[in-house]
């Protein structure tokens, strides 16, 4: 009798902590669109870089502020420990001190924007598919560890979203639906979360020869949440259907410029900045699943990344015939460095134009 109570205990904790950790996905979901939304309109315009810096900063300094509050309830939410906690406060810290020291003395508003905002390093995005990409155990993750080499704040949301929705523990708590392959690729597709009639018949809906990659979808109430990869390197959808006149209003961001050109085509497309590229449409409830797969299928991917064109290089023309930009060294530069070296010590060369 006290073991079948002790099992009863014990499924009933388990049913809370499943219910705790699925409302914390469903609040993660909607504050990490909300902060890759607020860092797409904060990209600057050439305006803000002539005319509105210190309008600008402030705006930015906000951004900072909020920001901070949104990840440190994430932490809470998900319980993430002391260490993680530290090493947040640590970059929030050293941002706030990076920035009072650049912010206001006339700074290069495009610059301070890629420097502490937007850039994302190619080393710790490697580091992170290595660490994180695929269901990993959390004890083999030193999440902190990663947070700590992260220097702007989409490196930061990168790490801690990427540690969140490969991490076992925390997807095992979404409730599955429904699951199936893509139809091209093969690629795992999950339909997770509430059960809802629009969201059941989206994913029944999805064409057989729509390719994407691994497809998460995130069914809720009152909106679904999709996340698609190999489209834009990692394509976020949020389609809202709280509108009382029957209109649904899809959001999505494009972290990756695959193609710009291609970007620029996508309807309702906003800003595109060094960041990625975000915007909206609004569509009728009965239009939306041939919208939102029309959509999907415009996204680039890496095979469309435009070839370069290497015969628009003139390798033979003499160096105040290239541009400034074209090489890092001049090619007898490249010659005398390679005479010149020795022992993997290069000796001090004065270039002679």
């Amino acid at each position: 009798m006290e073991e079948n109570n002790e099992n009863i205990k014990n499924v009933s904790q388990e049913e809370t902590q499943r219910k705790r950790m699925y409302e914390a996905l469903k609040k993660f979901f909607k504050t990490d669109m909300q902060i890759k939304e607020a860092m797409s309109k904060l990209a600057p315009s050439e305006l803000d870089n002539k005319e509105n810096g210190i309008e600008y900063t402030d705006k930015m300094y906000k951004f900072f502020q909020v920001t901070e509050k949104q990840l440190f309830s994430i932490i809470q939410d998900f319980r993430l420990g002391q260490n993680v906690s530290q090493a947040v406060r640590e970059f929030f810290d050293k941002n706030q001190e990076k920035f009072l020291k650049t912010a206001y003395s006339n700074p290069n508003i495009q610059d301070l924007y890629r420097n502490q905002v937007s850039n994302m390093d190619e080393k710790l995005i490697e580091e992170v598919k290595y660490s994180l990409i695929g269901y990993v155990p959390s004890r083999q993750i030193n999440l902190s560890a990663l947070i700590s080499k992260s220097k702007t704040v989409n490196e930061l949301l990168h790490v801690i979203h990427s540690y969140i929705v490969n991490n076992e523990n925390i997807m095992e708590a979404m409730p599955i639906i429904d699951s199936k392959s893509n139809g091209v690729s093969g690629d795992k597709m999950t339909l997770y979360g509430e059960p809802t009639e629009l969201s059941q018949k989206l994913f029944n809906e999805i064409p057989e020869d729509l390719d994407c990659g691994i497809t998460d979808i995130i069914s809720m109430q009152d909106r679904i949440l999709m996340m698609i990869r190999d489209r834009g390197h990692a394509l976020t959808i949020d389609i809202d259907n709280t509108d009382a006149k029957g209109n649904i209003l899809v959001k999505y961001f494009v972290p990756k410029l695959c193609n710009e050109e291609m970007i620029k085509k996508l309807p309702g497309v906003g800003k595109i900045s060094p960041n990625g590229a975000s915007g909206m449409f609004a569509c009728k409830k009965e239009e939306l699943f041939k919208d939102l797969f029309g959509f999907i299928d415009k996204v680039p991917t890496d095979a469309d990344i435009p070839e370069i064109d290497f015969s628009k290089f003139n390798y033979d023309a003499q160096p105040n015939q290239q541009k400034e930009d074209q090489f890092i060294f001049y090619r007898e530069d490249a010659k005398e460095i390679a005479m010149r070296s020795k022992n993997g010590k290069i000796r001090k060369i004065t270039r002679k134009d």
